[in-house]
């Protein structure tokens, strides 16, 4: 698989953006091609993998404020499975009506909940984290649970996590509700000290800005939304422009998810630990997160003829 993903990449080299103005996406695809007509598998499959030029972060949904819909008792699997821990086609056909939908009205995505509408689960293309700070810099990471099988064990979700756990944030990873939001926001709103943001986060969406969440109800036939919950504001930045629309906490979050995937963040551990004696205590620890970080890229060195040299970003096929 990785032979295969280093070839792809050489063979589509020009096509990768400039660092800084996009990225090359990459998509594994496997899919059964036996000869077999019926429910099951047929024993032999075919893996293909899209090379996709991507923009920005702010690309991935519409520019400007973003507003998502949640979609409350909308279940974007089947629950009672675990399918929604995988990449699955069949997981997402059925919510590009629905989201389609939500465009019309001026909204970037939906967030799904469980069909009973008391727990948030994730976006139609991302995982979801929300982000309660903190004056004294002990800031909150809210991401719901992965223990109900259907939520995507993401792994720029994962990543986002660990950095949070360097830095000394509480991460909780556990059910929230729609109501829950509402209080956080309410809270934030009549304390200034505190402050809540929320993201979306995949491969492709990497870390964007969620600004208003409108909850509402799905007509079951139709798929036509109605607007009948509560708005929920979020905080926003807006005395960075180079932020495009993130939290404070959100933007430090991808600029480091940012510096490991360019393999910058690896190369200033290699320095920090050369730069220190051995039996050094910090010098080990430092070493053992040094290998933790490199497991993270694949480098891919340039064609012949080509100058710069490409970090791949390690995940797994179902990843977002």
């Amino acid at each position: 698989f990785e032979s295969m993903v280093k070839e792809v990449i050489q063979a589509n080299w020009d096509y990768i953006p400039e660092a800084g103005k996009g990225r090359m996406y990459l998509r594994p695809n496997w899919f059964d091609h036996g000869e077999s007509l019926k429910v099951g598998n047929s024993g032999r499959f075919a893996l293909i993998i899209s090379a996709i030029p991507i923009g920005s972060a702010e690309s991935y949904f519409h520019p400007g404020r973003k507003k998502f819909f949640l979609a409350k008792g909308k279940a974007r699997v089947a629950e009672g499975g675990s399918n929604g821990t995988l990449k699955l086609d069949g997981n997402y056909t059925t919510t590009i009506d629905l989201i389609e939908k939500a465009n019309q009205k001026g909204m970037a995505g939906v967030i799904f909940t469980n069909a009973a509408g008391d727990r948030v689960e994730e976006t139609n293309a991302s995982s979801v984290i929300f982000i309660q700070k903190s004056p004294d810099g002990k800031h909150r990471i809210i991401t719901p649970s992965l223990k109900h099988g259907t939520i995507l064990d993401s792994m720029t979700r994962k990543t986002i996590l660990e950095l949070a756990k360097e830095r000394g944030w509480i991460v909780e990873e556990r059910d929230i509700s729609p109501s829950e939001l509402q209080r956080l926001s309410k809270k934030a709103k009549n304390d200034p000290t505190y402050g809540l943001e929320a993201i979306a986060v995949g491969t492709a969406a990497v870390i964007a800005p969620i600004h208003e969440i409108q909850v509402g109800a799905v007509n079951k036939k139709t798929n036509e939304i109605k607007e009948d919950g509560p708005l929920i504001e979020i905080s926003v930045r807006t005395d960075d422009p180079g932020s495009e629309g993130r939290g404070e906490v959100s933007q430090i979050i991808f600029e480091a998810l940012t510096k490991m995937k360019s393999g910058k963040a690896q190369e200033e551990l290699r320095e920090q630990v050369g730069a220190m004696t051995s039996g050094n205590p910090k010098r080990d620890k430092l070493r053992k997160r040094l290998k933790q970080t490199e497991e993270y890229l694949t480098i891919v060195e340039a064609p012949k003829g080509k100058e710069r040299a490409a970090a791949s970003f390690r995940g797994s096929p179902q990843d977002e």
